[in-house]
């Protein structure tokens, strides 16, 4: 990567600070077609519009559902987040709430509410962080159309290089 990098330092990054504050899309892909039936986590992050930061991963667990791989995806991406606020607070004295933006309803309402009985069990404790961050007003979570999901991207190149992987072996 430094390598790359010292190559392209004449072409330089800029970031516009066009918008406001620390978007977060978090996507995942149930594990249909992995072979151990693993869902692959991915999420893009965004700060004041520009993106700087992306991940994707595949998750270590089998998921029964989307909404319990999407709310996965969610916990990771809070861990992420958690650890941008910070460093925006005493870096830029910035003070945002970063914004999730899902697209599963049933994942949103797991994280928002204690109410669903079914859904509740489905997750791991584990990954009741982002219930945490919700409830502490540390992160705030809304719905989003999957066409605009930026979150996927990221995650259909993963599944393509794994599956182009997988197909040459």
């Amino acid at each position: 990567m430094f390598r790359y990098l010292n190559g392209t330092k004449s072409l330089g990054i800029k970031f516009e600070g066009k918008h406001e504050g620390i978007v977060c899309y978090p996507d995942a892909s149930l594990g249909l077609s992995d072979s151990e039936g693993k869902s692959t986590t991915g999420y893009a992050i965004q700060l004041f519009g520009d993106l700087i930061c992306w991940r994707t991963k595949r998750q270590t667990q089998v998921a029964l559902s989307s909404t319990e791989a999407e709310f996965v995806a969610m916990s990771m991406a809070c861990k992420k987040l958690a650890n941008i606020r910070e460093k925006s607070r005493h870096i830029l004295k910035v003070n945002a709430v970063p914004l999730l933006l899902e697209d599963n309803r049933a994942a949103i309402k797991l994280a928002k509410t204690e109410e669903s009985q079914v859904l509740r069990h489905l997750v791991n404790l584990y990954y009741h962080f982002v219930r945490s961050e919700v409830k502490s007003k540390n992160v705030t979570i809304e719905w989003i159309n999957s066409q605009d999901q930026l979150g996927d991207f990221f995650l259909q190149k993963l599944l393509a290089v794994h599956s182009s992987v997988n197909s040459e072996t």
